[in-house]
């Protein structure tokens, strides 16, 4: 009998930890954007990021926005953007009026391409103001490289680790790397909160600044408002979600590796199908795989999903590149089609932590099916 069960991309995984936890930040009464376990989760995030002061925030989006404001982004000011990337990386750069500058990825750690970013800032008529790096689907970009530039040039990073918790490039955790980092706790990342993200910042000054700016521009409860500010603080009850998920961050890794080496096993007899490689001193938590198909066919990934779908496999098409975007078409850009040419062999899989061996061998058959046919 065909097993029809549906088998979802990159579900979270939820347990007893998190309903306990649940329940005592509903005992304790403390639900809105305050209370001990907001405070407990930033101190947790700070001793894992090497003691940097961490901010939670409604989403990691609203972390690249704040981050961008505590570098003063005005109206028409350039802010570099990795190319291939999800469009809350770039959305925030709108948000102030500035410009964003798609730079195109170096196709090994799909992250920002060294060689297009220095071109990129030298052809500029100004200098750009900010330079945001992606890590993509968790894989650290070629940091050493890419920060000296930076240096050179004397540009501040924000460091767009949404997905990459848990990754580490040369044993540094990823989000410590720029001037800022950002996490994403969404609900398909590695440690979820049901919502919700951090900022990570090395200097105290950006952390009072951004700070003011998450609660209303208020900071002592008189309704005297010193900034314009936004309503981006996390809850207390999301920050206990995040508490009990981050505590199982190791093991959450772990899975998802072996998940990886699942796939890249199964796949290894089809020279066409390739699987992302670490390189040296990189450590990916493997938070999506993606699979590559180089064979000179023409795949149609849109029907290839609905093929799976059909199966009750949810597969995904990768990231599509930026500067392609309607609403970005007439945005600079400063590369040689390599996120195009990526996104034209890509393909997400199913990689939840919760997937089983039943699940994996299904999803693995069906789609030697596909590539096959």
């Amino acid at each position: 009998m065909q097993n029809n069960k549906p088998i979802f991309l990159n579900p979270p995984e939820l347990g007893r930890e998190e309903q306990e936890m649940l329940l005592e930040v509903m005992a304790s009464n403390w639900i809105a954007t305050s209370g001990p376990h907001l405070e407990l989760f930033e101190d947790m995030l700070s001793l894992f990021f090497n003691g940097r002061r961490v901010l939670l925030l409604n989403s990691g989006t609203s972390a690249i926005h704040l981050a961008l404001k505590c570098l003063d982004i005005q109206p028409n000011d350039y802010v570099i953007c990795a190319d291939f990337t999800f469009c809350a990386s770039a959305n925030p750069i709108i948000y102030e009026q500035g410009i964003p500058v798609f730079v195109d990825i170096d196709p090994i750690s799909l992250g920002i391409s060294p060689k297009h970013l220095e071109l990129a800032i030298s052809s500029l008529d100004k200098k750009p103001k900010a330079i945001i790096v992606v890590h993509a689907y968790g894989m650290p970009a070629n940091m050493h490289a890419i920060i000296a530039i930076a240096q050179k040039y004397n540009i501040p990073i924000i460091e767009d680790a949404a997905e990459a918790l848990g990754s580490t490039y040369y044993q540094n955790q990823c989000g410590t790397l720029g001037d800022f980092g950002v996490i994403s706790f969404n609900g398909n990342k590695i440690v979820t909160a049901g919502g919700g993200g951090a900022l990570i910042f090395k200097n105290k000054s950006d952390y009072e600044k951004a700070y003011l700016l998450s609660i209303q521009g208020h900071s002592n409860g008189d309704y005297h408002y010193h900034v314009v500010g936004y309503n981006y603080r996390m809850t207390n009850i999301a920050a206990g979600i995040g508490i009990a998920q981050f505590k199982q961050l190791d093991k959450k890794v772990a899975k998802k590796r072996a998940i990886f080496d699942y796939y890249k096993s199964a796949f290894s007899v089809f020279p066409e199908i390739l699987l992302q490689i670490e390189a040296a001193n990189v450590f990916c938590n493997r938070w999506l795989t993606n699979i590559f198909i180089y064979d000179n066919k023409s795949y149609d990934w849109s029907t290839m999903k609905k093929d799976a779908m059909r199966n009750g496999i949810e597969v995904r098409p990768i990231w599509q590149p930026l500067h392609s975007q309607n609403i970005y078409n007439s945005v600079k850009y400063f590369g040689e089609g390599n996120a195009k040419h990526i996104s034209k062999s890509g393909l997400s899989l199913p990689s939840g932590t919760s997937l089983n061996q039943e699940d994996q061998d299904r999803i693995v058959s069906c789609l030697l099916d596909l590539v096959k046919a």
